[in-house]
């Protein structure tokens, strides 16, 4: 989706119009916090192995004299994982959890809490 020629939508929405002079994206209404790939296998019981992430995003604030408009917040830097196994295999169209393969995003969301909490 972030990369998609059709979805340049989505991103003007995140990060707003490159100004031209700047060089800096202007009118933005969110900011990336973290991206998450999570594995080929992910959604394979409902028929996809379509690759997918988690975006993880911040909406921006509205402005108080026009709620129409976003304050800006600048970009900060971006927590970026793989998760390479959720806790299962899928066997038979069945998600084996006793096949004793870890849950990666649990060290994920760790590491994003404990970065986050050296940002503050």
């Amino acid at each position: 989706m972030l990369c998609n020629l059709g979805d340049r939508y989505v991103r003007e929405y995140i990060k707003g119009k490159k100004d031209k002079k700047s060089g800096e994206f202007v009118d933005g209404k969110a900011i990336v916090k973290a991206l998450i790939s999570l594995p080929a296998d992910t959604f394979k019981l409902s028929g996809t192995g379509a690759k997918t992430s988690i975006l993880y995003l911040q909406k921006h604030h509205a402005r108080e004299d026009n709620p129409e408009q976003f304050l800006p917040v600048p970009q900060t830097d971006v927590f970026m994982a793989v998760a390479e196994t959720l806790g299962y295999l899928v066997k038979n169209n069945i998600e084996d959890y006793s096949a004793g393969v870890s849950n990666d995003l649990d060290k994920i969301v760790g590491a994003y809490k404990r970065g986050a909490a050296l940002l503050r």
